[in-house]
């Protein structure tokens, strides 16, 4: 049985959001198996989400760059929590910028696993010709210095593709990174909807996406593909 430190304070929890549910379902996986979890995360005050599962405020800032500023001024009490709670592990959600678990650890000596959910070394196109002409090559020596650095530096890695993990590999040490794709827990889900409403038939070939509808999610890249090889019976669902 351990006292497990997870610090995301810039997602919002209860919420909707794939990072919440992650983060959530994560804390409720650790306090099944008997752990006490606290989170520093996006809450309104002090509350319980079960008997082991607690949730700290942290700091939000309203003023860009909001996630840097957020866990900046979280730090301290992320610091707090650990010594409060005699917390033994900080696992941190180290989004670039994010570096409230990297200042708790080094400050407190407590051993950090570091998780990665995106490509640190990729860049999404925005369409922004500032972000993505004129700051694009300052963004990607930051982001080459905060893997070096900042994720690296954790005692371990998860990684939620095999695909990031590879790319990092350059940096680490393979026996220092591991990866846990993310999934569906399908005992949460109420039942089967039927998919009769949206057209679908029992021969068609259906593919679901669940997320963000960005660039890197390469959806038109499918859509043109689909169109292509002239499908009549393929079926998109976007959630």
């Amino acid at each position: 049985v351990m006292r497990i430190l997870i610090v995301a304070p810039h997602i919002k929890i209860p919420g909707l959001s794939g990072a919440a549910v992650h983060h959530t379902e994560f804390a409720k996986a650790l306090a099944s198996l008997g752990h006490e979890v606290h989170m520093l995360v996006d809450c309104k005050k002090y509350s319980r989400l079960s008997r082991k599962i607690f949730l700290h405020p942290s700091n939000p800032f309203p003023f860009p760059p909001k996630r840097f500023l957020t866990s900046l001024y979280s730090a301290r009490k992320a610091v707090e929590i650990c010594v409060e709670n005699d917390i033994q592990i900080i696992h941190d959600r180290c989004d670039p910028g994010q570096v409230a678990g990297y200042i708790a650890s080094k400050l407190t000596g407590l051993p950090r696993v570091s998780e990665v959910n995106e490509n640190q070394l990729a860049y999404e196109i925005k369409g922004n010709f500032i972000r993505d002409v004129l700051l694009y090559h300052p963004l990607m020596l930051f982001k080459k210095f905060w893997v070096a650095r900042i994720t690296v530096g954790a005692d371990a890695i998860v990684t939620v593709s095999n695909t990031i993990r590879k790319s990092m590999l350059r940096f680490v040490d393979n026996r220092k990174i591991l990866s846990i794709p993310n999934g569906g827990n399908p005992q949460s889900s109420s039942k089967p909807m039927s998919l009769k409403k949206f057209g679908v038939g029992r021969s068609d070939v259906v593919a679901a996406i669940v997320g963000e509808l960005g660039p890197r999610q390469g959806i038109l890249e499918l859509v043109k593909f689909v169109g292509d090889m002239k499908m009549q019976n393929f079926k998109l669902i976007l959630v």
